[in-house]
């Protein structure tokens, strides 16, 4: 979220997610693994410009918040409302939006967020 603009919060532990077939036990313990298959792992991906000019891979944007409707009990309702309203009120693609939507099976559930 941080690095797509689209939160006001900067996490103090890093998180990355993996292959479910990649070996995650020499992955420093500081970084939360996250194993994912394949298909879904490598939907959205994307590279963004960061700090000194360097880039790094990412989710874009609708991805994003596919992942925080999926899992919003996870968090905290201010940081869904700031994220949801910040994506609203950035540049953004609400074809693919709907596009993630369905292959997450959250269609009604995006439409109803963003008054579809």
């Amino acid at each position: 979220m941080f690095l797509q603009k689209i939160t006001n919060v900067l996490y103090h532990r890093t998180e990355a997610n993996f292959s479910t077939n990649y070996n995650t036990s020499k992955i420093d313990k500081k970084i939360k693994c996250h194993r994912i298959i394949d298909w879904k792992l490598n939907l959205g991906v994307e590279k963004v410009k960061i700090m000194f000019g360097n880039y790094a891979k990412t989710y874009n944007k609708e991805r994003i918040i596919c992942d925080l409707i999926l899992d919003i009990n996870k968090y905290e309702p201010k940081l869904c409302q700031t994220t949801i309203e910040l994506y609203k009120d950035s540049k953004h693609d609400l074809k693919r939006l709907l596009k993630y939507a369905k292959i997450f099976n959250i269609v009604e559930r995006i439409k109803l967020l963003f008054n579809l």
